[in-house]
């Protein structure tokens, strides 16, 4: 090569036989990145991985959900939530105790193609488990569908507040005659237009819309647990919607366009395969509701859940003891509101 050149660095392992073009290229040659790019590289075997390191590392990979920690300042997952007024209306729509929410983290990158690798490891972990109040301690599948989260305010909702036989100007909600819809007894207008197919203003929503989560979290809090004395304002209920879907769903900045995007990618869970309940029995699913939230910007993913669950039925955990928690004086009020 002469007396100042200097000896090439190798991109390969010594003692690996250079490719007859290298050898005949000589001191023209230096082995730099071209030199990768005229196939000396491709030439090469690549070197073996180091035994039990590539293949069986990814195939342990998890997504290692640990439950996160209630927020500082806060007394649940839900801080929105947690003010008096709206633990207020809870009470009085049969949801304090029903209605619970929690929040996971986890490790590993979520991608759309690995959902059912997903939710099946989320609801086999210890934490969900308990958060369900469920005995058992096996998952075989979870049955799921994927549910719309684009709707970014309460517009979404002005054709119901618009409709005078739905809502009075002054936001009073009409009532109608009790009808009995899968086991649930519906008192005014609003609840058949989001529960009731028969009810005449049932397809002011597409069954797309149905599915986008800010509506089946209106129609939860609207009809209630199974002891619901609904309201007669349908401000009320948008106000604890407006909170409730503040805590719950994430969105974030797009950088192009500025705009302001929801992220959650939203899952709602239908039942459980194996010996771990999704609701307790006696719960009605059409009147239940269990979401995952994932926030795949956070790695953080929520779970609300609500069983419908009729008094005297158990359910434990689940929602079905409304009359279980509070002191003497909370309670006593609640029975008498409903005697």
């Amino acid at each position: 090569l002469g007396p100042r050149a200097r000896a090439p660095v190798l991109p390969f392992p010594w003692g690996t036989a250079l490719p007859p073009e290298v050898l005949k290229a000589g001191a023209r040659c230096r082995l730099r990145a071209a030199a990768g790019k005229a196939g000396i590289q491709k030439a090469l075997p690549p070197p073996a991985p180091a035994p039990g390191r590539v293949g069986a590392a990814m195939a342990d990979v998890t997504f290692g959900f640990r439950p996160l920690e209630v927020p500082k300042d806060a007394k649940s997952h839900t801080p929105s939530l947690d003010a008096f007024e709206q633990q207020q209306r809870l009470m009085q729509w049969g949801l304090e105790q029903p209605l619970k929410v929690t929040k996971l983290q986890f490790v590993r990158a979520f991608k759309r193609g690995l959902a059912d690798e997903f939710m099946q490891e989320l609801f086999s972990c210890d934490a969900v488990r308990e958060f369900l109040g469920a005995a058992g301690n096996h998952v075989e599948s979870v049955d799921y569908e994927d549910r719309r989260c684009s709707v970014k305010n309460l517009e979404f909702f002005d054709r119901i507040a618009a409709e005078p036989q739905i809502v009075a100007p002054s936001g009073h909600i009409r009532r109608c005659m009790d009808e009995d819809v899968d086991g649930k007894v519906l008192s005014d207008e609003v609840q058949k237009v989001l529960i009731d197919p028969s009810s005449e203003h049932y397809d002011l929503y597409g069954e797309d819309e149905r599915g986008e989560v800010i509506f089946r979290l209106l129609r939860l809090l609207c009809g209630g647990g199974a002891m619901a004395q609904t309201s007669e304002s349908f401000p009320d209920y948008l106000d604890t919607l407006r909170k409730l879907y503040r805590d719950v769903v994430s969105v974030a900045k797009d950088r192009a366009t500025a705009e302001i995007k929801v992220t959650t990618v939203a899952f709602e869970v239908k039942g459980l395969a194996g010996s771990v309940e999704l609701f307790p029995a006696g719960a009605q699913p059409t009147h239940s509701l269990c979401l995952a939230l994932v926030d795949p910007l956070r790695k953080h993913v929520t779970l609300l859940h609500m069983a419908h669950a009729p008094i005297g039925d158990g359910g434990g955990g689940c929602g079905g003891g409304v009359f279980m928690k509070g002191n003497a004086g909370a309670i006593f009020l609640f029975v008498l509101t409903f005697s």
